[in-house]
């Protein structure tokens, strides 16, 4: 979505984007006139197939190097710009680099620093016993030739920016150096998501109600802490029976999702947890300005946390767990409230404060509106974006 909507905002501003990204979602390599769907992702997105490492890796590879090769020739760019690098092989930045053009990278994950799929996989212990020795064999030469093609190592990143001064000091902490590296926030859609609220009437409409709706956007993933969320709505519920209800927007895969209607069921919240499924970005406002707040309970460190900015900028007080750029959002009883990670009974005592204190809702609902609409708006980035691309290409 973050590199649809800065190559759009990109073009409105004058400039050519050409966008290469993968056929994941396709059927066929696609070729347009400003987007390329060839990349082959190293591995399928639901499942690993180990086969294809030893027998089709090396021809995807080949391919997608070429593609890469033949689209620079084509359209000769000022720079080549690596947005996000899910499921791809470092192998491409690392060709770019070589090719004598300004290359430029936005960090919104933590890529740079960690294992790809293929070494995940070969560094995990076979599931049946059978195939342990097959496996522990083929490991060996796998990761063998992992480490001959290490690319992260011989990246240079020598034009960077962040989403996240998270994001940042934790690849410094994993042992990368950066010269002059940029903080780029995450931008979002002030138009889409802005919602004027009289403050003075929403503390009036509080103080009258004792009930919460509160809403989780999102993967259904138990590393996005939805099991704790769902734990902490039984603990309320147990001393504000039917008080407090919970909408889940997302989807997972069908083991995680089968977790969470598992413990839907045998804590008997059928009727105050509602999972509606996956929702496009446009249609997320309307089920947020249905809600008093929005939980953000991610037990993982995330990049920057797009979801509770988007939710703070629709007048929602917003409750998260403060891991990772997240934090840089919620500040503790200023633009939000932060329980501790994977801690139901914590993040039930925080929703509790919530719904006890009229004054607080409103303070920090207000605070966090605010605080978004002066730091995160979508025409900030690109604003910011291009003056970093036009620097990187004048530097070079």
């Amino acid at each position: 979505m973050h590199c649809y909507e800065n190559a759009k905002g990109l073009m409105a501003a004058g400039h050519e984007v050409h966008v290469l990204t993968s056929r994941h979602g396709v059927t066929r390599e696609e070729l347009g006139n400003t987007v390329t769907r060839s990349l082959f992702l190293q591995s399928d997105s639901q499942y690993y197939r180990p086969l294809h490492f030893f027998t089709g890796r090396h021809r995807e590879h080949k391919h997608n190097i070429y593609t890469l090769r033949t689209l620079v020739k084509k359209i000769e760019p000022d720079v080549i710009v690596f947005w996000g690098m899910w499921n791809l092989s470092k192998a491409i930045p690392l060709e770019a680099e070589s090719l004598g053009i300004p290359v430029a990278y936005w960090i919104g994950d933590l890529w740079p620093g960690s294992p790809d799929l293929d070494t995940i996989y070969w560094l995990t212990n076979a599931n049946h016993f059978w195939s342990k020795p097959l496996k522990r064999l083929a490991s060996k030469i796998a990761l063998m030739w992992i480490k001959e093609k290490d690319y992260v190592d011989n990246l240079r990143f020598e034009n960077i920016a962040f989403g996240s001064q998270f994001l940042l000091d934790s690849l410094i902490e994993h042992g990368f150096r950066f010269e002059q590296p940029s903080i780029i926030y995450c931008g979002i859609n002030l138009e889409l998501f802005w919602r004027d609220v009289d403050w003075n009437q929403r503390y009036v409409q509080r103080s009258h109600r004792s009930d919460i709706k509160l809403i989780y956007v999102g993967a259904i993933s138990e590393q996005k802490g939805i099991l704790t969320l769902i734990r902490s709505i039984f603990f309320l519920n147990q001393r504000r029976s039917g008080q407090v209800k919970l909408t889940i927007v997302g989807t997972g895969s069908s083991l995680e999702e089968m977790k969470v209607r598992s413990l839907i069921s045998q804590m008997s919240l059928e009727g105050l947890v509602k999972i509606v499924g996956y929702r496009p970005n446009r249609d997320l406002p309307r089920f947020l300005v249905k809600h008093d707040a929005l939980v953000f309970p991610s037990i993982i460190e995330e990049g920057f946390g797009r979801v509770a900015a988007e939710a703070m900028a629709a007048g929602l007080a917003v409750i998260g767990s403060g891991t990772g750029g997240s934090a840089e959002i919620i500040e503790h009883e200023v633009t939000g409230l932060r329980f501790q990670p994977g801690d139901p009974i914590n993040l039930a005592r925080q929703i509790g404060f919530l719904m006890d204190s009229p004054s607080l809702f409103v303070q920090i609902s207000a605070a966090g509106q605010r605080y978004v609409g002066s730091l995160f708006g979508l025409h900030r980035m690109i604003a910011e974006m291009e003056q970093f691309l036009l620097e990187t290409c004048a530097s070079t």
